[in-house]
């Protein structure tokens, strides 16, 4: 069989379980199962009724029969000991019939066995904790080709490698049951061929919803999309395109939680009751994603849809070519990501951080491997792991010139030089240990930034809305107007627009690169926020004119007493919003800096310390854009995207006369006094009443004590 031959590991190779304390497993059954049934044609029957009617008659003995299935495991650098207890236990993990598709999911598998192994703290056994689960019973169209089980195969792969990032703790593939034909001959039931379950086991459901927008859950998706029936509404109100015929005759989505009480180690399974099926995510990679569920447009992408851990390489968007031409470049090395910091094809100082620490993995990965390394020789890995730290400090070191007012770069570089020499210099360590130990930590800086992100973002949005809320500016349930900046200052503006709390969302010119221009206007466009351009020039009328109820920025860097580094321009439109013009109705504009606490320099007293960072006189001076027709623009004619790769003509044209010397500086200081919150992913700091500035300090050690 095609599938059999693609899946590699049988369920009898499983890893044996153990002895376990626990020997019974709980179900609850109150209240409606948040499962939904999607059904491809008006004449084929639900999965369930099809599972209904097997059940109501003997079904065959397959105790014999060779059931195909495949364990996926995840690298997980960043979960917590819990987590990862029951991520380890879950290799014990097995069905426990070959009917496991057709029983009751409490029934199907070996949960009584599963059973966290405990430190000598008793930290597993004293903690309370859930798990969300997404099981996907499914009956895959008869007449399957190889080429395209193999197709959907290797879609499926990649958004599971996708998803370990986002914190998948098992994926079981699971098989469809064969043909008769397929199975030698043994007396499958009709019904039964292609019937299958699949399981994905997440550590929350929050990690699940950002996983299902990934760009590879996105393609197979796609691969195995489902269209509606001929007269009926579609699903969530629009369907994605078919790319192959309908992979499936009907499938549904359940939804589980796996509880471990307190005081205990092993688990129970019980349906999950959070919502209504609408409200749930299409977490599993192949089901039917909502274009309105389309995520903003990512700086990174791993290359080939594997895992980094495989490919040793990723995939930036080249910023400088946004939004004109969608181009990705591969980077796998140091000096590859060295000069797509300097040169600028990449931007935000988290971002900057995660490629950086990827570039470091990239190289100690193709070591282990014996592919070529061109900043660590060969030899070093035979080396006394002193040999390989002195390399290492010496590559941190140049990353770290490649942009020098980012204050996540240093952080992140920092991070992996303390992990190197504590390895280094540990007991028994060797110069393979300290690779990948680097790796580890390097990596873990990439994912930690996402998840960073989106805490930013909702914590943002809360203070906003309940700051505005609090003070009668708005009506509970009130949308407002917003002028954002780049990069983490849009996770505020992702969080309102989701929670329909956006009426509109502003954006500068950004001069002289451009950025809001060419950059937030992409990512906004990308989110489907309703959003308009400002000229730099004009930001003083849009606050005297139009309602803008906050402005929001990013950060490169921020002093202990809240001075903030950030792109140029942040200054004067934190001066023009703190001081509206006195013809205007409209009141000051708070003033939010979106930002992680990796971006606090505390050891910056204020903001008269940060270096900032110089622009060569040409960048100001010159423009770069895509070339059109100015009369057909005017008439109103439509200029067509460029699609992923195609190339459209961009030139760079002078704007000033020969030889004219421009000031450049790439960020400016905000001061504190202009400032009202600083949010972060743990919390807002906001200034005490009567003073002018922060304390940092007081509030990363509030914050982070527990």
């Amino acid at each position: 069989m095609a599938t059999a031959a693609l899946l590699q590991h049988a369920s009898s190779a499983l890893p044996h379980t153990r002895d376990r304390d626990r020997s019974t497993s709980r179900l609850g059954r109150t209240g409606r199962p948040a499962h939904r049934n999607i059904q491809i044609q008006p004449t084929l029957r639900t999965i369930n009724e099809i599972i209904q009617a097997l059940r109501e008659r003997p079904l065959p003995d397959l105790s014999s029969a060779q059931r195909v299935t495949a364990y996926t495991n995840s690298r997980l650098p960043s979960i917590d000991p819990v987590t990862l207890a029951f991520h380890r236990a879950l290799h014990a993990f097995r069905p426990l019939t070959p009917l496991y598709a057709v029983v009751p999911y409490a029934e199907a598998f070996n949960w009584s066995e599963i059973t966290l192994e405990d430190d000598e703290e008793g930290t597993a056994r004293e903690a309370e904790r859930e798990w969300y689960v997404v099981a996907f019973r499914s009956r895959r169209r008869r007449g399957l080709s190889e080429e395209e089980a193999e197709r959907l195969y290797r879609a499926d792969r990649a958004a599971h490698e996708e998803a370990v990032a986002r914190k998948i703790l098992m994926y079981w593939l699971g098989a469809p049951f064969p043909s008769a034909s397929e199975q030698d001959g043994a007396p499958i039931d009709d019904d039964l061929v292609g019937v299958n379950l699949a399981t994905c086991i997440w550590n929350s459901r929050q990690d699940a919803i950002v996983a299902m927008r990934g760009e590879k859950h996105r393609e197979a998706a796609k691969l195995a999309s489902v269209s509606p029936p001929i007269g009926s509404p579609p699903l969530a109100g629009r369907w994605l395109p078919m790319e192959i015929q309908t992979t499936y005759e009907t499938y549904q989505l359940e939804r589980y939680i796996i509880r471990k009480e307190k005081g205990e180690l092993g688990i129970s399974v019980r349906d999950w009751h959070g919502g209504e099926p609408t409200d749930s995510p299409s977490t599993y990679a192949m089901s039917p994603t909502p274009v309105d569920d389309a995520p903003v447009l990512g700086a990174f992408r791993i290359t080939g849809g594997r895992s980094f851990y495989d490919t040793a390489s990723v995939e930036i968007i080249d910023q400088l070519l946004l939004p004109h031409q969608e181009v990705w470049e591969e980077v796998s090395t140091i000096e590859g990501a060295f000069d797509a910091i300097k040169t600028m094809k990449i931007r935000g100082a988290p971002a900057i951080a995660s490629l950086a620490s990827l570039g470091i993995a990239a190289e100690l990965l193709n070591l282990l491997n014996n592919r070529p390394c061109p900043s660590f020789p060969a030899s070093t890995l035979s080396s006394p792991p002193s040999e390989l730290l002195k390399f290492l400090l010496d590559r941190t070191a140049y990353l770290l010139t490649s942009r020098p007012t980012a204050v996540n770069l240093r952080e992140a570089l920092s991070r992996i030089e303390a992990a190197a020499k504590a390895e280094a210099s540990a007991e028994g360590a060797t110069a393979e240990s300290l690779a990948r130990k680097v790796i580890d930590v390097a990596v873990g800086v990439w994912v930690e930034d996402k998840e960073r992100c989106e805490k930013i973002g909702n914590n943002g949005a809360k203070w906003i809305l309940e700051k505005l809320e609090r003070e009668g500016t708005i009506q509970k349930g009130e949308k407002i107007a917003v002028l954002t900046g780049y990069g983490t200052a849009l996770g505020v503006i992702t969080s309102l627009h989701k929670q329909n709390r956006l009426e509109h969302a502003y954006f500068a010119q950004t001069g002289p690169y451009q950025q809001g221009a060419r950059l937030t206007a992409v990512e906004l466009a990308s989110l489907g926020a309703p959003n308009t351009m400002v000229c730099d020039t004009a930001i003083g009328a849009l606050l005297g004119e139009k309602r803008v109820h906050l402005f929001v920025a990013g950060a490169d860097r921020i002093a202990s007493n809240g001075d903030t580094a950030n792109k140029i321009s942040t200054y004067q439109i934190s001066l023009l919003a703190h001081h509206p013009h006195p013809h205007s109705p409209n009141p000051p504009v708070p003033v939010l800096v979106a930002a992680p606490l990796t971006t606090l320099d505390l050891s910056m007293r204020s903001g008269r310390e940060i270096e900032i960072e110089q622009r060569p006189s040409w960048e100001a001076c010159t423009v770069r854009g895509r070339v059109v027709d100015p009369a057909k623009i005017a008439k109103g004619e439509m200029v067509a995207p460029a699609k992923e790769g195609e190339k459209v003509q961009v030139e760079t044209v002078l704007v000033t006369p020969p030889g004219t010397n421009a000031w450049n500086p790439a960020f400016d200081v905000t001061p504190a006094m202009l400032i009202e919150g600083i949010v972060t992913e743990v919390g807002v700091a906001e200034k005490k009443e009567g003073e002018g500035e922060y304390d940092l300090r007081a509030f990363v050690e509030e914050t982070t004590k527990a």
